[in-house]
C-alpha cells in the first residue's frame, strides 16, 4: 500500500459522518431521532434459503439510535485527485528516465460495453500523461491467435502492462488468456502468479506483484474517507477472484476482522447486519436494502449489472442505495462509486510496472 498511500496524500480528505450515541452530539439528537420501537419485527429471506428469518426488530435498532445524513462516497471525485497525484509522478519519472509509461489494451469483438470501459480507460490515460495502445482484435479469432498476441505484447521491452478486455466470447478461454500475460505485466492482477503472491501479507518479503484494480479501489476509497479499519468487523459478500476475496485479502491486511459471504450463505442478511464495513460485489442488483445492513455502517457497492427499463439499460448495483442511505453512514454509489477508482488503479498498477522495469535496466532497488 505505498505507493497507494503516497498517492493518497494528494487526495481530499472530509470530515467523517458518524452515528452519534445517546450521550454525544445533543443537536443531532434532537433533530434526528428516530424511534424503531413501532415495528414488532422485520422479516428478511436469504436469497440461498427458503426459510424466511422473523427477528425482532429491537435486535437490529434501539429507540436511541441517531443517523447524521449519509455521505455518499465519491469515487469519482476521488479517482480525480488520486490522478493528479499520479500525473506529477509520471511526469517526474518520464523526465528522470526519459521512459513513457505505457500500457497495451487487447479488446476482441465489438461489444458496446467493452468499447464504453476502453474509453474511460484511453481518456484517464491521456490525463496523466500514460500511452495506452488500443489492439482489437474480430470476434472470430481464435485462441492460438489471441495468445500469440500477447505473446508479442509479452515481448515488447516498452510495453510495460498488458489487459485483455473481459468478457471473451464464450468460445474463448480467458484464464488461458490472462495466464499467458507475463506476471510482471499483469497490471489487472489476475494472472495466477499475482494471486498467489498476494496471500503473503509481509510486504517486506514478498515478490512485487499487483493486486487486481477493483480491490485496490476498494480499499483507497476507504482510506480517501477516513473509514479506520483497524479492529472492525468487515463483511464482503462476493468471492470472485476480481472482487470479493482480494478485497477482503486487502481488509486483512488493513487488520480487519473478514468475514466472506455468498448468494448460497445461510442467513446471510444476518451476516451482514453485523458488519461495519460492508463490501457488497455479487452481481446481484439491488441484493443488499436497509434491512441488511448496521446503523451507521459504511457500505462500498462494487456490482454493476445492465438492467432493461422501459427500453434503457440502466446500470444497477449491488446494493439499494436510496434504501440503504436511510441508515448507513457511508454509501458507495453506481455508476459513480468503484467504477472509477477501478480505472485509476490499473493506472497506478501500470505506473508502478515502469517503474520496476526502469529500476532493473538501472540495477536499482525495485519498487
Amino acid at each position: 500500500n505505498t505507493v497507494l498511500d503516497a498517492l493518497l496524500l494528494h487526495a481530499g480528505r472530509r470530515s467523517p459522518c458518524v452515528v452519534s450515541g445517546p450521550t454525544s452530539c445533543p443537536l443531532q439528537r434532537h433533530r434526528h431521532r428516530q424511534s424503531f420501537s413501532a415495528c414488532a419485527s422485520r422479516t428478511f429471506c436469504s436469497r440461498s434459503s427458503s426459510r424466511l428469518h422473523q427477528e425482532p426488530a429491537s435486535r437490529f435498532y434501539t429507540t436511541s439510535a441517531i443517523r447524521c445524513s449519509t455521505q455518499r462516497v465519491d469515487g469519482t471525485a476521488c479517482a480525480r485527485q488520486i490522478e493528479a497525484g499520479l500525473r506529477e509522478r509520471v511526469i517526474s519519472f518520464t523526465a528522470r528516465t526519459r521512459v513513457t509509461p505505457s500500457l497495451g489494451v487487447v479488446l476482441v469483438g465489438d461489444r458496446g460495453d467493452s468499447e464504453s470501459y476502453v474509453k474511460m480507460k484511453k481518456r484517464a490515460a491521456k490525463r496523466v500523461g500514460i500511452e495506452l495502445h488500443l489492439h482489437r482484435v474480430p470476434a472470430s479469432v481464435s485462441q492460438q491467435e489471441l495468445l500469440d498476441i500477447v505473446g508479442v505484447m509479452n515481448n515488447d521491452e516498452t510495453m510495460h502492462g498488458i489487459i485483455v478486455q473481459l468478457p471473451l466470447p464464450s468460445r474463448l478461454d480467458p484464464y488461458s488468456v490472462q495466464k499467458a500475460i507475463d506476471p510482471a505485466k499483469d497490471v489487472d492482477g489476475l494472472h495466477p502468479i499475482n494471486a498467489g503472491l498476494s496471500n503473503i501479507f509481509d510486504a517486506q518479503i514478498r515478490p512485487s506483484s499487483f493486486y487486481p484494480c477493483t480491490a485496490l479501489g476498494v480499499i483507497a476509497l476507504l482510506k480517501y474517507e477516513n473509514v479506520k479499519m483497524k479492529g472492525k468487523r468487515a463483511v464482503v459478500v462476493g468471492r470472485s477472484q476480481i472482487a470479493g476475496f482480494p478485497v477482503a485479502q486487502l481488509l486483512l491486511q488493513n487488520d480487519a476482522t473478514v468475514t466472506i459471504c455468498h448468494l448460497k450463505t445461510e442467513n446471510l442478511f444476518q451476516i451482514t447486519r453485523e458488519a461495519d464495513i460492508l463490501v457488497v460485489a455479487a452481481g446481484s442488483p439491488h441484493l443488499i436494502t436497509k434491512e441488511a445492513v448496521k446503523a451507521g455502517a459504511t457500505v462500498i457497492d462494487v456490482g454493476i449489472t445492465p438492467v432493461e427499463i422501459n427500453g434503457h439499460n440502466i446500470l444497477r448495483g449491488d446494493v439499494d442505495y436510496e434504501s440503504v442511505s436511510q441508515v448507513a453512514a457511508k454509501v458507495s454509489p453506481v455508476p459513480g462509486g468503484v467504477g472509477p477508482m477501478t480505472v485509476v488503479m490499473l493506472l497506478q498498477n501500470t505506473f508502478l510496472s515502469a517503474s520496476r522495469h526502469a529500476a532493473l535496466a538501472s540495477n536499482d532497488a525495485i519498487p
